[in-house]
């Protein structure tokens, strides 16, 4: 799941909690 962690980490720059990974 290392891709998702890799997407979290824009939703949290965003402003979007890190539990929502898509």
């Amino acid at each position: 799941m290392s891709s998702i962690s890799s997407k979290t980490k824009v939703y949290s720059v965003i402003g979007h909690p890190v539990s929502q990974s898509f």
